[in-house]
């Protein structure tokens, strides 16, 4: 399944290339204008369904692009987002990716991402670790949040803005860490190669982070929510970075959160 996978995303990323080179008209808007669906991401869609239907048909399959899930009582699932980070796609920012993990009931046990523009497969099986491009990859040393580089991420959804700006208005005025700001989840396996020192978001859901949170484990990052506890399916809000850097770092947050 390893191979499938690292096969069938390579083969995403030529379409998708395709597509990026001559230019995407947008299909559609979902939660807010920043959420947008092209005519690559449909096609991605139904590329990644074809592929897997035909190699494992007693799979389930979950698409962000598919409002059901095919065999939703399958043993093994398929989770995907054909292509994360369709504004930067349509506006021809090289900054997007293939998202796709299988999941053994409830778990997670293979990850793929892959950013054809620059070439970067990751890929993570749980308990055998983390790959960039077949080179094993591990998280930063950084034990000070003053000394770290981080992403944070905004949420779509209005309501929660508000948590957002408190944390990241807390980090800027209380930290000295250099803080960047991408809207695909192909910032955070950066986390893993240790080039990004840690990630907080609030914005994602289930198909943005199986993958990513997989690579990050596997490359020896502890991933939470907000509050501190291991991270589970259906929690939109996500801390990754080294176990050291990670506590420091919720601390910030427990006290960015108490002024909400």
């Amino acid at each position: 399944m390893k191979d499938f996978l690292e096969q069938t995303i390579r083969e995403a990323g030529e379409i998708a290339s395709d597509y990026f080179a001559k230019g995407v008209n947008i299909a559609a808007t979902k939660l807010d204008p920043d959420d947008v669906v092209s005519e690559a991401d449909k096609a991605l869609s139904k590329f990644f369904t074809e592929k897997i239907r035909e190699k494992y048909p007693e799979h389930g399959i979950q698409d962000e692009e598919q409002e059901d899930v095919i065999n939703p009582e399958a043993e093994y699932r398929w989770v995907v987002d054909p292509l994360d980070g369709s504004r930067n796609f349509a506006a021809g920012i090289p900054f997007w990716c293939h998202l796709v993990a299988l999941r053994q009931g409830e778990e997670t046990i293979l990850g793929g991402i892959y950013n054809p523009i620059s070439d970067s497969f990751f890929l993570a099986e749980k308990g055998k670790g983390a790959y960039l491009n077949d080179s094993k990859i591990q998280v930063s040393e950084q034990k000070e949040i003053d000394y770290g580089f981080g992403i944070c991420t905004r949420t779509h959804r209005r309501g929660r803005v508000n948590l957002y700006i408190k944390v990241l208005s807390h980090f800027a005025s209380n930290t000295k860490a250099r803080l960047g700001n991408y809207s695909t989840m192909l910032g955070s396996c950066y986390v893993a190669t240790g080039g990004v020192d840690f990630i907080v978001t609030n914005g994602g859901v289930d198909h943005d982070y199986f993958a990513p949170v997989l690579l990050c484990q596997e490359a020896g990052a502890k991933v939470t929510d907000s509050d501190g506890n291991p991270w589970q399916a259906g929690r939109s809000d996500l801390v990754m970075a080294n176990p050291t850097l990670h506590d420091k770092i919720m601390e910030q947050i427990k006290i960015a959160k108490s002024k909400c």
